[in-house]
């Protein structure tokens, strides 16, 4: 599936992986859930001192997610923002993200944790 505006036929059914693999040894995902892009990458277990929001991260939106994913801890952002197109809601239109432009704040925030952590 290479749609990243895909709404699952079942709730139940939940994310779909659209793109994962590692980057500078940090795993990373790049799902579609409910409408709308997310992005998660891993994050070393008991290295944040601080809410995972206030990591500075350059990402869009910022972060909103810190838990396990695929077995591993995982720092995540959406593209579900005022502004952002989502499927369950194509009535209102709004900014389509690319996997490439995903894809290209996922190695920016790579980079970024890897610098403080």
């Amino acid at each position: 599936m290479n749609n990243l505006y895909h709404i699952p036929s079942s709730p139940k059914q939940g994310d779909i992986v659209i793109l994962s693999g590692y980057y500078e040894s940090r795993y990373f995902e790049i799902v579609t859930f409910m409408g709308h892009p997310n992005a998660y990458v891993s994050f070393p277990e008991g290295n944040y001192e601080k809410d995972f929001e206030e990591i500075p991260l350059p990402v869009h939106g910022g972060c909103t997610f810190l838990g396990q994913r695929s077995g591993k801890l995982m720092l995540g952002w959406d593209y579900a923002h005022l502004g952002d197109f989502c499927a369950m809601n194509a009535e209102f239109g709004g900014k389509k993200w690319t996997l490439i432009s995903i894809l290209a704040e996922v190695i920016s925030a790579i980079d970024k944790l890897n610098s403080i952590y």
